[in-house]
């Protein structure tokens, strides 16, 4: 497997679901990336990843410990130490601004954090104050109270103010790229990088992509699909080592964001950050990067995909919760045979789905939200971000004159599969928005559910929480007094 690590290309010659993260410190000694959970939760061992994409090359901060080495082949590994230049001991512009703010104490967690700062200077359109501090949001520190970090993260706005002639950063792309290398957030070598790849690309155009024949044999040599792995590499960390494994990360079919006619279309192995970013969904959701927020790190949505959150089956799958209520379907597709399957249906029961031997999930398909059309998502757990779901739901409500035309409504850990709610739709449909169809539509949610009680709340209480979330969906549509009572 040929992949650029900093600024040296290197042939790697181990296990395809090798960890990275033990790839960098216990066989090349590049111990600036650090080993803590190994569960992609604290940021610690965060890298960039660069891939050479249709319209350039493309960074992102990833979780090192549950990125698998297979998966970084003809791709730019860029750790801690890739982004000072050999010449100079100096660390870069970006760990100084941690350094000077007295963001560093121990130490431990700086290089993740400077990695992740590093990965908004390149992918960030604009600077904006919240987005700044969610490109932290996978790094946890147990020093400094994190106030010193964010006036850090903050000090990044001046590489985004150029001078009075050119102001602001240049688009992210080649220009931003040469940007950061004249002002030293970059070392010159990221220039060559993009040229290197496409050599190694040449030579070997099939690296980093499962060919159409490895997946029609997949049913036939018991191969383990892996898309982004988020979930698999930390339930599997050790027995995923004899695996025999076929990435689809960089499966081009099964990637992007499209809209034809009145419908949309996804594929399965479009990341949760493409899906946040995409301008599609931005204009039908307006609210999308707010709910993201609430759905894993940014690390991880930069990896995990819509097509495995389905196919893991979680009750509470976030990504499922909120496609479920976009009232989606989904493409199925082996060899040459192809079929549909509503998503609603596709959940038999826990962890048992309508998927035959050797099905991918293809695509996913919605109709395209109406203009009007309100969607939103609520999610309640133990902590505010970065933890699962106690309960979540989603909803989109089709209601231009105060009568529903058109609702869906979706709850997750209140059944043993992810949960479209089904008669709780039933009866809004075409009822007027009152108080007391509210209240009404949360009774038939609590009793259409069956949770169970575990370490995330009570059966009764998810039951009841429920009935709140679904009041709280119509709090965020209706004005006072209505949204008041609610």
């Amino acid at each position: 497997m040929s992949v650029i690590i900093n600024q040296k290309q290197q042939e790697l010659h181990c296990s395809a679901s090798y960890p990275v993260l033990d790839l960098l410190r216990s066989d090349l000694r590049l111990t600036g990336t650090k080993a803590a959970c190994k569960e992609g939760d604290c940021g610690t061992c965060l890298v960039l990843l660069g891939t050479l994409e249709q319209d350039g090359l493309s960074y992102r901060a990833v979780n090192s410990c549950i990125l698998p080495a297979g998966d970084v082949e003809g791709r730019h590994l860029v750790t801690i130490e890739g982004l000072s230049s050999q010449q100079s001991q100096q660390i870069n512009p970006v760990g100084t601004l941690l350094v000077q703010e007295g963001g560093s104490q121990c130490g431990f967690c700086s290089p993740g954090i400077v990695i992740a700062m590093t990965a908004y200077l390149l992918t960030a359109p604009a600077f904006d104050k919240q987005s700044a501090l969610a490109s932290v949001s996978g790094n946890l520190c147990r020093c400094t109270g994190y106030t010193a970090i964010k006036r850090a993260i903050l000090g990044m706005e001046r590489f985004f103010t150029r001078d009075a002639t050119s102001p602001g950063l240049p688009p992210p792309g080649e220009e931003r790229l040469q940007f950061l290398v004249h002002t030293k957030v970059l070392p010159p070598y990221f220039l060559d990088i993009n040229s290197r790849l496409k050599k190694i690309q040449s030579t070997s155009p099939n690296s980093g992509k499962a060919t159409p024949d490895q997946v029609n044999r997949v049913s036939a040599d018991k191969t383990q699909i892996i898309a982004g792995g988020t979930d698999f590499f930390v339930q599997h960390r050790e027995a995923s080592r004899e695996e025999n494994i076929l990435f689809l990360s960089r499966e081009k079919k099964l990637r992007g964001i499209r809209r034809e006619g009145t419908r949309c279309l996804i594929g399965a192995g479009t990341t949760f950050s493409e899906l946040e970013e995409s301008p599609i969904m931005q204009e039908m959701i307006p609210a999308i990067t707010q709910h993201f927020e609430r759905i894993a790190s940014l690390p991880i949505r930069n990896r995990a995909t819509l097509g495995g959150n389905i196919v893991n089956a979680s009750p509470i799958a976030d990504g499922t919760i909120y496609l479920l209520a976009l009232d989606a379907q989904l493409h199925l597709q082996h060899k040459k045979t192809h079929r549909r399957v509503a998503l609603k249906d596709f959940f038999k029961g826990y962890k048992d789905l309508d998927l035959q031997e050797g099905e991918l999930i293809e695509q996913i398909e919605f109709p395209a939200l109406k203009e009007q059309t309100l969607f939103n998502f609520e999610k309640v757990c133990q902590r505010s971000h970065l933890d699962i779901a106690s309960v979540n739901s989603a909803i989109s409500l089709y209601a231009p004159k105060g009568r529903i035309e058109e609702v869906h409504i979706s709850a997750g850990g209140v059944a043993a599969t992810p949960l479209y709610l089904r008669k709780t739709v039933e009866y809004l449909a075409g009822k007027e928005i009152t108080e007391e169809v509210i209240d009404r539509a949360a009774e038939i949610a609590e009793s259409e559910v069956a949770p169970i009680s575990d370490s995330r709340g009570s059966a009764t209480y998810k039951r009841l929480l429920l009935g709140q979330l679904i009041k709280a969906h119509f709090a965020q549509f209706l004005p006072a007094p209505l949204g008041g009572h609610v």
